[in-house]
């Protein structure tokens, strides 16, 4: 969900980066931070400069966003 953790500090140095990919495995909760990268890093907002806020501060979302669908983030579930 890209909240807390060492992922932020990861973001906060590589999603201004255009040579960047960020890939989601899974679902992303709505209202959390993956969600928003998901949706603001889609070509329909990077052409608007979409952003996402970590820890208070603005960055532009340059770096490339991929989801993958069909996974789950439980060792005991995958769905076909």
């Amino acid at each position: 969900m890209c909240t807390g953790g060492k992922v932020v500090n990861y973001l906060k140095a590589l999603i201004i980066n255009k040579n960047t990919d960020i890939l989601f495995v899974g679902y992303q909760a709505k209202g959390t931070t993956g969600k928003n990268i998901k949706k603001y890093g889609s070509p329909k907002y990077k052409k608007l400069n979409g952003y996402v806020e970590l820890d208070g501060e603005r960055y532009t979302i340059e770096a490339q966003v991929h989801a993958l669908s069909g996974y789950s983030a439980h060792a005991d579930h995958m769905i076909w």
